[in-house]
């Protein structure tokens, strides 16, 4: 719930389930007090930016989830995002569409579930630069996908074991890889 009189709220709550959108040029969101979501999407498009600065751990839906940035100059950042917990029956989503940018650089593990990282399109950019291991026991997977000039960082990730790539005129660091499957 945000205030529309122009005066500052200090708490930001998501309601499980739920989605919180930002859209259109020169829109800005920063949402400071915002630990953990359990559940629902965060969808940013049009040039919009949120900035979720104090978000350390999320919990996808059952059915999956989605964390999008969509559009050039729409970015998601969640800067403090150190843990990300899949759904175990669908795949939970990151995705930098038509030159959206995610920034989750500090992302270091995913525990579990079925994650699917898509960067598609020219200057769309999914940046898990933190990222050092995920533990997806069979059957579960994480699917990194870079087409049509989109990039995914993931130069700390070293265990390919589990992971499924796709490249079509994409990126994905992949050269620090010591295990594959």
């Amino acid at each position: 719930r945000l205030a529309t009189d122009g005066s500052r709220r200090r708490a930001f709550a998501l309601a499980s389930g739920r989605s919180l959108s930002v859209s259109g040029t020169n829109t800005t969101m920063v949402a400071n007090g915002a630990t953990g979501i359990d559940g629902g999407q965060l969808l940013v498009s049009g040039g919009a930016v949120l900035n979720l600065p104090a978000l350390r751990s999320y919990n996808a839906p059952s059915g999956g989830g989605k964390f999008e940035a969509n559009g050039a100059g729409s970015e998601l950042w969640l800067p403090a995002l150190a843990t990300l917990f899949g759904d175990a029956q669908d795949a939970y989503r990151m995705q930098a569409l038509n030159g959206g940018q995610v920034v989750a650089s500090n992302l270091v593990s995913i525990p579990g579930g079925y994650v699917r990282v898509i960067a598609d399109g020219s200057n769309s950019v999914v940046n898990l630069s933190g990222l050092q291991s995920i533990y997806l026991g069979s059957p579960y997977l994480m699917k990194l996908d870079a087409t049509n000039g989109g990039k995914v960082l993931v130069p700390q990730l070293v265990d390919g074991r589990r992971v499924r790539l796709t490249f079509s005129g994409g990126t994905i660091s992949t050269t620090q890889w010591t295990r594959l499957q």
